[in-house]
């Protein structure tokens, strides 16, 4: 479950999050996406005559992005906060050049239309890129709908949609699929994890599993925390790894590409950004509770966003 912290003030002997209790986030986010240099746009065009060529983006839109935003459970906590997260991230995938489908509270018997749906449009038209972002409660693998069933992130999402041996999927050949899980990483599995439709094997353990005939490239799991951490969400300015994600996309993504940025969210978070080393800041806490986050890449090309170029305005001399 995700820890929620309260717009109160924390108990700083028995609570700490990097960021939420140090006072780092003082202000909901404003977003907006710093323009690119005409000398930067220059110096990314120049790798496109390199081997190593970036993904193309320049389709209108530049891509198609799912975010389902999971609030209200039968059992679980209302996950207060998260609408902030998906007006952040719809603004600023908006700003970004892309058209952003949203769903609410989608349970398990809809998510596979939710899916299908999305992954058709990909198949009417041509675009560049594509987003999957899941926000709910869940664990390492799995993610809660709300109805309380929980999916797996790989089978039941991740696969469904990258599996390029999928006649479905051939409008997404060759493009980038960045898959985001927003939940907590705890190990507390459940439910049937095992089961695999792209595999034969019989798992040997009930969360052990062989996806062998599952084939992809040009995919990215990203999610919200190391596997056995918690998630931590705040009421006013929505989860810390979201809030972190949209400011280092905001502020970065004229000049670095994909992986560069989340390697920069995952500093951020842990406070290692800037040189900063977090460990100072455990002294006097008696629970220390860190957060970071989780990146597991499978792009074979650089991945920048498409950001407004604006030419460098000379100073006059004043005579």
């Amino acid at each position: 479950m995700e820890i929620e912290i309260d717009s109160e003030p924390i108990d700083q002997d028995n609570y700490y999050v990097v960021g939420f209790s140090t006072g780092e986030i003082k202000e909901p986010l404003k977003v907006s996406v710093k323009p690119r240099s005409s000398e930067q746009q220059r110096i990314i065009d120049m790798e496109n005559n390199s081997r190593d060529v970036p993904y193309q983006m320049c389709s209108t839109p530049v891509g198609f992005v799912l975010l389902i935003n999971n609030i209200e459970f039968p059992a679980q906590s209302r996950r207060n906060g998260s609408e902030v997260d998906v007006m952040n991230l719809t603004r600023l995938f908006k700003k970004l050049g892309y058209t952003v489908i949203q769903k609410e509270n989608v349970c398990s018997k809809t998510l596979n239309i939710e899916i299908a749906n999305f992954v058709e449009m990909f198949n009417s038209k041509k675009v560049d890129s594509c987003f999957v972002i899941v926000l709910s409660h869940g664990n390492v693998i799995q993610m809660e709908m709300s109805d309380g069933v929980l999916v797996n992130i790989y089978k039941d999402i991740t696969y469904k949609i990258a599996d390029e041996r999928n006649e479905r999927n051939q409008g997404l050949l060759g493009i980038p699929k960045v898959f985001i899980f927003g939940s907590c990483m705890e190990f507390n599995l459940s439910g049937d994890v095992a089961k695999c439709e792209y595999s034969n094997d019989t798992p040997s353990n009930g969360y052990l599993m062989t996806c062998d005939k599952f084939d992809a490239a040009d995919w990215m799991i990203c999610q919200s925390a190391y596997p056995g951490q918690a998630s931590h969400r705040h009421k006013e300015y929505g989860t810390y790894y979201i809030y972190t994600l949209v400011k280092c996309i905001m502020e970065e993504a004229a000049t670095y590409d994909l992986v560069s940025i989340l390697n920069n969210v995952e500093k951020t978070m842990t406070g290692r950004a800037e040189g900063r080393n977090r460990h100072f800041v455990f002294e006097n806490y008696k629970e220390r509770r860190v957060q970071a986050c989780t990146t597991t890449p499978h792009m074979f090309r650089k991945f920048y966003f498409k950001v407004p170029v604006v030419a460098k305005v000379s100073k006059r001399k004043s005579h």
